[in-house]
C-alpha cells in the first residue's frame, strides 16, 4: 500500500475522530517466506491463492513505506508479535493532552 492512500485512510480516521495505526507485517527471512507460501491452502471459495513468483515481484516492486508505523518480523514469534502491536496500538489510541 503506498503512502498517498495510508495518507488518504488516515484522513478518513480524523473524519471519525478515530486513530488509524499502520502496522507492517514483514517475513525478512526469505526460504521461511517462500517455504509459507508454497505450503499455504488459502481454503476460500472462489479466489485464487498466490505462488512465490508473485510476492518475488512485489517484494521488488513495492517500495518501502514512509508513514509512521509499526514493523513486525513474521519470522517472530506470534506471541511476541502480538504483544508489540497491542503495545503499539494502545500508546497510539492514548489521548493526547
Amino acid at each position: 500500500m503506498a503512502d498517498e492512500a495510508i495518507q488518504r485512510l488516515a484522513e478518513v480516521t480524523r473524519g471519525y475522530d478515530a486513530t488509524l495505526s499502520v502496522i507492517e507485517c514483514v517475513c525478512r527471512d526469505v526460504a521461511v517466506h517462500r517455504s509459507r507460501i508454497e505450503g499455504w491452502v488459502r481454503g476460500i471459495p472462489g479466489w485464487h491463492g498466490i505462488d512465490w513468483n508473485h510476492v518475488e515481484h512485489m517484494r521488488s516492486g513495492v517500495g518501502s513505506l514512509q508513514v509512521e508505523r509499526l514493523v513486525v518480523d513474521a519470522v517472530r514469534p506470534l506471541e511476541t508479535n502480538e504483544a508489540q502491536v497491542w503495545s503499539y496500538i494502545t500508546a497510539e489510541a492514548a489521548p493526547v493532552n
